[in-house]
């Protein structure tokens, strides 16, 4: 605890993350922090919010680039665009990760541990992010261990057309097209997406270049049935094809596609105390592999849910029913299904003489090992000053997937297998200086794992001797200069709960974020980050060589209509690597247009 008071001293000087991202005005409220939408002065759990200017003025393209500079939160990739992409959040891997699109939980299940598919999302038809973090199990179910990264798409708004196009470095090109389509009682937004690149190599140390082709097709929708009742309903569809390489170095031929459905459709109506909403989606994704290894894998959740917000003077109850059931294909002719019932409870105390405090649990009842239940408590004390203090604890689980509890061919499977808990808690303070232009912020965290599911020597076991440990803290300060200029640090310190290392996450993570408005035509933003004390070595012995990546964007308005961008990745050139012999690219330069008509 010394050592944690000692050390948050000395970089809290030098913290932070997206500036005006973190600038919070009172009246901005969160969507994912609860189950109820709440004024983000009401929460306490650690949470950040980029609306669609953030992601406009970004230097990043897909949202896997986008989130490596949120506190708490980083990410591999395996090569080139389109190649597998791992999120780890507060230095828990993927599978303690969860992503939701629009409501839709974009896990594939078809993998040895259910992972978000992320690798194809753009930013470009993104209005809102919200990364939550800490274990959100109770709210958000099980594998929300490490957080939750809340994604919701443009909302269908007044009429018209947005027409996108960029090219660049590695005979890259895409090209998004976006229409909203009024009616007398509804409202429709349809999107469109192309983008090509011939890539670089997967291998850093190969020659031929990765390719990769992404193309997909949005529609969302609400239809007004009366004043109180409203249909909404999602669909998106995305197909991806690629080039990889295997163990061996550069290969021509090892190929790969992945199709994706999200579908996503409820009613919402309204009382004069309560919104009530019945939904239901349902995610389906088919990964195939070149015909040397002639591989597949299909795979699906459908989920159904009831929820209620009831508005209870200045407070709030919210109570939800919940199904899903996750399929896939194990082999090429045997296919095997899991399903979870839920039961759901939330209560909110807002405010009152400064203290807000949110309590949740869950119930559920798995159909392979049977029941289990999660809670959370969140507390924000708000001082007359401005300062904020925080506190959370939470208890999650993780169940085993269908790879893990089926798998057959080889013999891993272990249908006797049991979830892995969780305990995590975070504290944390954020103090305001000079009107709120200076905001300055620290959260220390710790969460442990137990019963953590192994693979050990012929299949997967439930591990009852040793657990999972991490521990750290996030530190944010902003500054803005006058309306023409915002300044933003950021560190995160991760290890194992003993000071150690933690396989694909830096122990030390660095960034700097400059925002300069030049004038109402002009604005421009450069980003910074350094990475120290990486490895990829399952010893931890091996350090990868720290690296500093910069990148930077200009805007320019030629008109209301019409606008075109210059941005930058790796200005610096930096040779480096995330994941051992894994490449990355080179300095890059990209041009874009954009034009509402």
């Amino acid at each position: 605890m010394k050592k944690f008071v000692a050390s948050s001293i000395a970089v809290s000087l030098i913290a932070s993350s997206y500036a005006w991202s973190q600038s919070i005005l009172l009246d901005e409220v969160t969507i994912s922090a609860n189950m109820t939408e709440t004024k983000i002065s009401d929460v306490g759990s650690s949470i950040s919010v980029f609306t669609r200017e953030d992601l406009d003025n970004s230097s990043e393209l897909y949202l896997v680039d986008f989130l490596d500079d949120v506190t708490g939160v980083t990410s591999t990739q395996n090569g080139p665009r389109g190649t597998t992409a791992n999120l780890f959040m507060r230095g828990l891997a993927s599978k303690y990760v969860k992503v939701i699109v629009d409501g839709i939980e974009v896990g594939d299940v078809t993998q040895p541990q259910v992972s978000s598919s992320i690798s194809g999302l753009q930013l470009v038809n993104i209005e809102r992010i919200e990364v939550l973090r800490g274990s959100q199990s109770s709210l958000y179910g099980g594998s929300a261990v490490g957080g939750v990264i809340s994604v919701f798409t443009k909302q269908p708004s007044k009429g018209g057309s947005t027409f996108k196009f960029e090219a660049g470095r590695y005979g890259t090109f895409d090209a998004a097209y976006a229409l909203t389509i009024p009616g007398e009682n509804s409202l429709t937004n349809v999107n469109a997406q192309y983008y090509q690149t011939d890539g670089f190599s997967a291998q850093s140390s190969g020659s031929e270049p990765d390719g990769y082709q992404s193309s997909q097709l949005g529609i969302k929708t609400e239809y007004y049935l009366t004043d109180t009742r409203t249909f909404f309903a999602s669909v998106d569809i995305q197909e991806q094809n690629g080039d990889q390489d295997d163990w061996n170095g550069d290969d021509i031929d090892d190929t790969y596609k992945i199709n994706t459905l999200g579908l996503n459709a409820g009613v919402e109506f309204l009382t004069p105390r309560s919104k009530n909403t019945l939904t239901v989606n349902y995610y389906d994704i088919d990964r195939f592999y070149d015909a040397e290894t002639d591989s597949s894998y299909e795979g699906s959740r459908l989920g159904l849910a009831f929820e209620a917000d009831v508005e209870l003077g200045r407070d709030s109850l919210s109570y939800a029913l919940s199904y899903h059931n996750d399929s896939s294909m194990i082999t090429t002719t045997k296919e095997k299904s899991s399903a979870q019932f839920h039961l759901f409870g939330e209560y909110l105390f807002k405010g009152v003489s400064g203290l807000s405090l949110g309590l949740n649990g869950r119930y559920t009842d798995h159909s392979k090992f049977g029941s289990h239940t999660t809670g959370r408590v969140s507390a924000l004390y708000s001082l007359d000053t401005g300062v904020e203090i925080s506190a959370n604890y939470g208890t999650g689980f993780r169940a085993p997937s269908l790879y893990e509890l089926f798998e057959e061919t080889y013999g891993y499977g272990n249908p006797n297998l049991k979830p892995e808990t969780s305990v995590s808690t975070d504290i944390g303070i954020k103090v305001p200086f000079n009107s709120n232009r200076t905001i300055l912020s620290l959260t220390s965290f710790e969460s442990e794992i137990k019963n953590e599911i192994q693979w050990s020597g012929g299949g997967y076991i439930n591990s009852n001797s040793a657990s999972i440990k991490r521990a750290g803290y996030e530190s944010r300060l902003s500054h803005s200069i006058g309306d023409f200029m915002d300044i933003s640090l950021n560190y995160t310190h991760t290890d194992d709960g003993e000071g150690g290392l933690v396989r694909r996450v830096p122990k030390d993570d660095y960034s700097l974020l400059l925002k300069y408005v030049v004038n109402s035509d002009i604005n421009t933003n450069l980003k910074l980050r350094r990475v120290e004390n990486l490895t990829d070595n399952a010893n931890l012995t091996t350090l990868q060589p720290n690296y500093t990546l910069l990148s930077g964007r200009v805007n320019y308005k030629i008109t209301d209509d019409l606008s075109v961008y210059l941005r930058g990745e790796n200005l610096l050139n930096e040779t480096y690597e995330v994941l051992s012999g894994y490449g990355t690219a080179g300095r890059s330069f990209y041009a874009g247009i954009s034009l509402d008509f």
